[in-house]
């Protein structure tokens, strides 16, 4: 009842900062979630659906085991797991990338990917009444991601309507693409969830997208769902070396990220601490506040500051005595602690328990949202990965957070996004 709740909430703040609600169409919102619900209970509740999946996620793992062939032969033992150097991510985990890159080329090549878009694609449209751009790119999403999907539309984004680009744009936050969904299956991610998430994501994207920008404007293909994509590629081995050239590219960009993120995460981490030793309890803290608080007042009080300036800090000094009264509340005389990670998750923890993660496990899941939206899920699903070692998570909350990460909505992707379209 809770994810319920949270999923109502989400649906009603997207409502209410609609451009123009009654534009939204009912038709697109009902088909919308129940697609959610309908993929949803066939993965969980029936058993042959669980079975599909699965099925389909061991399929997935035997894809990684000959990855895996590719690099024992380039890294040797290093890329084994079970060698002395135990599993080493560059070795074990980015080469995966390169593969996956390498395979989709060619089935693009072959012309089945095509066919698997087009599917979807002519699906949503009819269902949900989206134009035949915006079902294309949701369903391009899917697999490609949201650099290489806007290419399947590259025809029609001169002439997409603004609620159109807003679709696009959606959807490709909300899917990642097919060449890192096996990274994050190689770091223990189970590939039933992230291939059930990718699929669930393209509809749910659509109806957030069209609740705050509804359509208003006559699109050029609200009724039909041509896919044009010119072959680029001479044959087969020409594909499969172009995609693993994507692939070294892309993976090479992973391990940088992660290196510099890693490294801030632990930096501010580091910051924080310092600060949290200077203040190591909710009382210095509070003598804190109110030492600022008495400055900001006499500035605002006895140096004449301009009206506009004084009310600002009247109303910023007003905050401060509200999260100082707060604090205290909350914590009394109990040690306070300060860090990236208790910030986080002090943020994220009542969207986490909306999404129905068990309220004792919401600080630690909701971390790992702030972690995506900060920096990337890649980091995130990092991070799951050592949860799930450690068995730290229970299984309703693992699932969840698989769920709610398999995306790559964050700060970073806007630009990303910008340049790509």
């Amino acid at each position: 009842m809770i994810g319920l709740l949270g999923l109502a909430l989400l649906y009603g703040i997207a409502f209410a900062l609609s451009e123009n609600r009654s534009a939204v169409s009912l038709r697109l919102v009902a088909w919308g979630l129940s697609l959610q619900v309908a993929l949803g209970l066939l993965i969980i509740r029936t058993d042959w659906g669980t079975a599909l999946f699965s099925a389909m996620g061991d399929g997935v793992h035997a894809m990684l085991v000959f990855a895996d062939q590719g690099s024992l032969f380039v890294f040797g033992q290093a890329a084994d797991p079970n060698g002395s150097l135990g599993s080493v991510f560059a070795f074990r985990v980015l080469p995966i990338v390169i593969f996956i890159s390498a395979l989709f080329s060619v089935l693009y090549y072959m012309g089945i990917m095509q066919r698997i878009v087009l599917l979807m694609a002519k699906t949503m449209h009819r269902l949900m009444g989206v134009s035949g751009s915006e079902s294309l790119a949701a369903a391009a999403n899917v697999f490609m991601g949201q650099t290489e999907a806007p290419i399947i539309v590259a025809p029609y984004i001169s002439a997409m309507t603004r609620s159109e680009l807003m679709a696009l744009m959606t959807t490709g936050m909300a899917t990642v693409s097919g060449a890192v969904l096996g990274a994050y299956i190689a770091l223990g991610i189970r590939p039933e969830y992230l291939l059930s998430a990718s699929v669930m994501a393209a509809p749910a994207a659509l109806v957030m997208a069209k609740l705050l920008i509804p359509e208003t404007e006559q699109s050029k293909t609200a009724g039909n769902v041509m896919l044009e994509v010119e072959p680029t590629d001479v044959n087969v081995i020409d594909s499969a070396a172009r995609g693993a050239g994507q692939g070294i590219t892309l993976a090479l960009n992973i391990g940088g990220m992660l290196i510099a993120f890693l490294a801030i995460i632990y930096m501010i981490d580091g910051i924080l601490a310092l600060i949290g030793n200077a203040f190591a309890s909710v009382q210095s803290f509070l003598t804190m506040l109110v030492i600022i608080g008495s400055i900001a007042i006499a500035y605002a009080l006895g140096w004449g500051p301009p009206p506009k300036t004084r009310q600002m800090v009247l109303a910023t000094t007003g905050a401060l005595i509200i999260v100082a009264v707060g604090i205290f509340m909350v914590r009394g005389a109990s040690p306070i602690s300060f860090g990236l990670r208790p910030i986080l998750a002090t943020i994220f923890a009542p969207l986490a328990f909306l999404t129905g993660v068990p309220w004792a496990e919401a600080g630690t899941v909701g971390e790992l949202f702030g972690i995506k939206l900060m920096l990337n899920e890649f980091v995130a699903y990092t991070e799951l990965s050592v949860l799930l070692a450690e068995e730290t998570l229970s299984p309703k909350s693992e699932l969840i957070a698989s769920y709610a990460l398999c995306g790559f909505a964050n700060f970073a992707s806007i630009g990303i996004q910008i340049g790509g379209i």
